[in-house]
C-alpha cells in the first residue's frame, strides 16, 4: 500500500495584493486586504509563503530581512505598519494637512489633489472627524474658494468634493472658450480677476499698436513736407516778371494816362510840358 503525499494548494495572488513599497497602493489599504484574504484560506496553509508571494521589488528585499522575526500574521502586521505607515509617515501627512497648498502648476486638477489628500488622511491614527478634515482641506485652495466653503457651511467630504469638482469643470470649459462674455466662476472664484487682467492687457496692446501707426504717419507727413519744400517747382515767370519798356513808351503812357478828353490846345501843351519834366526826372534817376 503506497503512501499518500500532501499537495500544497496553489496560491493565486491578484494584482491588488501585490506590494512594491511605493505609492501604488497605500500600506494601510494593502495590509487590510491581505488580512481579509488570509482569513479565507485554510488554517493549514503556510502563511509565510502567502505573504512572501505578495512582496515585490524593494518590499521583497525588506521582507527577506524580517522573515524570521515573526510567526503569526499579527506580528507581521506590526512590523509592516512600523516600516511603511509608522508615526514618522503619519506625522508628515498631518503637517501637510495643516500647511499644504494646491498649485495648478503641478498639472493636477483640484479634485484629484483633494482625493489624494483624503486618501492619506482617512488612514491616520487617531482619526480626524469629517468636519475637521473639511476645514483643514479648504485652506489648501484659493482664498475665494475657502470663503465659499465657510460661508456655505460645507461640512462633509462629499459636499467638498462636489464643490471642488464644479470649480474644475467650469475652469475647463472656460479654457476651451476664452471668448465667452460671462467669465465668472460660481461663488466668487478668482478666474474673473484673471480674465479681466487678460482683457486689459489686450486693450493696452491694441493702444500701443495704434500709437505706433500714428507715429509712423506723422513721420511720413514730416518727410513729405520737407521733400516738397526742397523740390518745389519755380513759379511761372510770365506771371511776375515785368517786361522792360523804353522811356519813350513810358512817356506816351503817362501822357495818355493824364490827358483828359476834350481838352484845349493850351491844356495839351501843358500836359506835354509835364510829361517832358517827368521824362527828364527818369533820365536823371
Amino acid at each position: 500500500m503506497g503512501c499518500v503525499s500532501r499537495i500544497e494548494p496553489t496560491i493565486n495572488i491578484s494584482q491588488d495584493l501585490v506590494f512594491f513599497g511605493d505609492t501604488r497602493i497605500h500600506p494601510a489599504v494593502f495590509i487590510k486586504k491581505l488580512k481579509k484574504y488570509i482569513e479565507t484560506l485554510p488554517s493549514s496553509m503556510n502563511i509565510k509563503n502567502i505573504i512572501s508571494s505578495t512582496m515585490k521589488g524593494d518590499a521583497d528585499i525588506w521582507y527577506q530581512l524580517i522573515e524570521d522575526k515573526y510567526d503569526t500574521f499579527d506580528e507581521f502586521e506590526q512590523l509592516f505598519i512600523s516600516k511603511y505607515w509608522g508615526e514618522y509617515h503619519q506625522q508628515k501627512v498631518r503637517i501637510n494637512l495643516i500647511n499644504g497648498k494646491y498649485n495648478e502648476k503641478f498639472g493636477s486638477s483640484r479634485e484629484r489633489y483633494l482625493m489624494k489628500k483624503i486618501y492619506n488622511i482617512k488612514h491616520l491614527e487617531p482619526k480626524f472627524t469629517e468636519n475637521e478634515m473639511v476645514k483643514m482641506l479648504a485652506r489648501h485652495f484659493e482664498e475665494d474658494i475657502h470663503k465659499v466653503i465657510v460661508t456655505q457651511r460645507i461640512s462633509t467630504i462629499d459636499g467638498l468634493i462636489d464643490y471642488i469638482r464644479s470649480i474644475d469643470d467650469y475652469q475647463t470649459g472656460w479654457k476651451k472658450n476664452e471668448n465667452r462674455q460671462d467669465n465668472r466662476i460660481p461663488n466668487g472664484n478668482g478666474q474673473e480677476r484673471r480674465q479681466n487682467e487678460y482683457r486689459n492687457n489686450q486693450e493696452r496692446s491694441n493702444d500701443n499698436r495704434q500709437e505706433n501707426r500714428n507715429q509712423n504717419n506723422r513721420g511720413n507727413n514730416t518727410y513729405s513736407n520737407r521733400f516738397n519744400k526742397f523740390n518745389r517747382k519755380p513759379e511761372n515767370p510770365s506771371q511776375n516778371t515785368q517786361i522792360p519798356q523804353s522811356t519813350s513808351y513810358n512817356n506816351t503812357i503817362k501822357t495818355q494816362a493824364i490827358q483828359p478828353q476834350n481838352t484845349t490846345t493850351q491844356e495839351v501843351n501843358t500836359v506835354q510840358t509835364v510829361a517832358q519834366i517827368h521824362s527828364a526826372d527818369d533820365t536823371n534817376f
